[in-house]
């Protein structure tokens, strides 16, 4: 047996022990708030630095997606939990009552939701809008997108 491959076989166990190590110590939940402490200090560091706007373009790129498959995976979760809760509750006496509650109460409160951002709408944009006229892109001072830029509107697009 070659001598060379019993020390990487010793170094590798090794390593696996200090990663149980780690993990038996510093359990999830330490694992998250250094994360987040690490991500705070990290903000504020950039905040204070104040880099280019193309770093913090790259920078914000991985955030970002991460948010949008947040929402791609907690969206069909939330559906899924709502259609299973639905059908246990059809065996539970007296659920075609709950359900009518329930039912009269998701209406009730997005009829108020409606009417309360109807009512918020057309008090602040009635005296602040004025109707827009034919713009142009050299009036407006726009540029165009750099290559990074362009290819990070790509990928963000894709979520």
């Amino acid at each position: 047996v070659d001598p060379g491959s019993r020390a990487s076989a010793t170094k590798l166990k090794l390593m696996d022990a200090e990663r149980r190590k780690c993990r038996s110590c510093c359990g999830q939940g330490a694992q998250v708030s250094v994360a987040v402490l690490l991500g705070l200090s990290l903000g504020v560091l950039l905040a204070e630095l104040k880099p280019d706007e193309s770093v913090m373009s790259v920078l914000a790129f991985p955030g970002k997606l991460w948010l949008k498959a947040l929402t791609c995976v907690v969206l069909p979760l939330i559906a899924c939990g709502m259609v299973q809760s639905m059908a246990l509750m059809r065996e539970l006496p007296g659920a075609r009552d709950v359900a009518a509650w329930l039912l009269c109460l998701y209406g009730f409160t997005t009829v108020v939701a409606a009417v309360e951002g109807a009512a918020i709408s057309l008090s602040f944009l009635s005296w602040t809008v004025e109707p827009l006229e034919g713009l142009t892109a050299e009036e407006e001072g726009m540029q165009q997108m750099t290559v990074t830029e362009a290819v990070l509107n790509i990928f963000d697009q894709l979520v």
